[in-house]
C-alpha cells in the first residue's frame, strides 16, 4: 500500500494538496512532517498521523490526545477546508492545539 492509499475501509487519501508538495523543499509535506507522518508504518507524533485525512472527522485517529475542540469540531476534512485550516488553525477550530500558524504561511 502506497502512503497515499486510503486505508481500507475509510477515508481517502490526501489528494494533491500533499503530492504535489514533495518537489517543493519548504512545501507542505516539509512543513508538516515536522509534527505529523505519513506513508507506511505512520505513527502519532506531535500530532495524528495523517494518512486517509481526507473524509477524515476531526479529532478521530485512534490513541492521539487531541483537544476537546478538535474531537467535538464536528468537522470533515476535504481540501477546501484542510486549506482554510492550515491558514488560520485557531480561526477555524477555536481551542485546538495546533499553534503552528506561521508554520503554516507562504503555502
Amino acid at each position: 500500500m502506497s502512503a497515499l492509499s486510503p486505508r481500507p475501509p475509510g477515508p481517502v487519501p490526501l489528494p494533491g494538496l500533499w503530492r504535489g508538495c514533495r518537489r517543493r523543499r519548504n512545501g507542505l509535506q516539509h512543513k508538516c512532517k515536522v509534527c505529523h507522518q505519513i506513508g507506511e508504518g505512520a505513527k502519532n507524533f506531535v500530532g495524528p498521523e495523517l494518512n486517509g485525512l481526507i473524509g477524515r472527522t476531526t479529532g478521530s485517529v485512534p490513541d492521539y490526545n487531541y483537544s476537546d475542540a478538535n474531537k467535538n469540531s464536528g468537522i470533515t476534512w476535504d481540501e477546501a477546508k484542510l486549506k482554510e485550516y492550515l491558514a488560520n488553525p485557531k480561526g477555524v477550530i477555536p481551542g485546538t492545539k495546533n499553534d503552528f500558524l506561521r508554520t503554516f504561511q507562504g503555502i
